[in-house]
């Protein structure tokens, strides 16, 4: 035991090896496997893996500290999506939304506690995601930007293609590619860009060397990349979901000016972007 009351053992570093090709898989999306099994994906089969790994660790004397808050942060967030699913319409829709907070929850668990243990390696697994999901969000840029993508990817499987809005169903209607990156829909990206912004802006806050390291400087434009196919998913939850971490992070961490910053100048970048009819796409979405 060390002194902040956790286990740190050299051979739980597998359990990070997993947690980082976890990391790896999710930028990429729901990639198939293999060819006609499109529900056998690289970041399922890692999850459950992951999952696995954690109770493995948990049965050979792994004894992390959790914090108290923590875990009543974990239960009244899993108690609100049991009462959510008890009064749904649809109990069985709500049920399999249930299940992915579930997910999240646990990986929320499972970061803070591997983090907890080596500080320096969670870092890195954080730099290797960041790069990563500014890779994906390059080409959800591209999408919106030019109406195509490589291959198949970022296509909505229910449409077979790119999902767009538009001001008007008449035909011969602008439309505004929603990115979608290598996911198969715009607002599951956009998800996974408010949860991966946050901890790199705390990252870029906190960074050691003030502005004069280069690193930061760099790290500042990954965390602009993927704010600009942030704005472009034209998902109001995810952009809600990024406000609200904007604020948790002033209150927590500090960083709300870089935060705020990195969304205005985003935002402003994506506007430059878009022609004027996308423009007119982009605020009757934001109304």
């Amino acid at each position: 035991m060390n002194s902040e009351g956790s286990t740190s053992q050299p051979n739980r570093h597998w359990l990070f090896a997993i947690y980082l090709a976890f990391l790896v898989t999710l930028p990429f999306g729901e990639l198939p496997l293999l060819v006609g099994h499109d529900w056998l994906t690289g970041t399922k089969v890692v999850f459950l893996l992951l999952a696995g790994g954690t109770f493995v660790a948990l049965a050979q004397g792994w004894r992390p500290r959790v914090e108290p808050w923590f875990v009543v942060l974990l239960g009244l967030v899993m108690a609100g999506t049991l009462v959510a699913v008890w009064f749904s319409p649809d109990r069985v829709r709500s049920s399999i939304y249930g299940m992915r907070l579930a997910g999240m929850a646990f990986l929320a668990l499972l970061t803070a506690l591997l983090i907890q243990d080596e500080p320096g390696r969670g870092r890195r697994i954080l730099v290797w995601c960041l790069g990563i999901t500014a890779v994906v969000a390059l080409l959800g840029i591209y999408q919106t930007l030019t109406g195509r993508t490589i291959g198949t990817l970022g296509y909505y499987g229910k449409f077979g293609r790119l999902m767009f809005n538009s001001l008007s169903d008449e035909p011969g209607a602008y439309h505004l590619i929603r990115a979608s990156g290598t996911y198969d829909h715009s607002s599951v990206f956009g998800n996974v860009l408010a949860l991966v912004l946050p901890l790199g802006i705390c990252l870029a806050h906190r960074m050691a060397g003030g502005w004069r390291r280069p690193a930061r400087w760099i790290l500042v434009a990954v965390l602009m990349i993927c704010s600009v196919a942030l704005v472009f998913t034209l998902s109001r939850g995810a952009w809600l979901a990024f406000v609200a971490a904007v604020i948790v992070i002033g209150f927590a961490r500090g960083g709300a000016r870089l935060a705020l910053a990195v969304a205005l100048s985003a935002i402003a970048l994506a506007v430059v972007l878009l022609p004027s009819v996308g423009r007119e796409v982009l605020f009757s979405r934001g109304n």
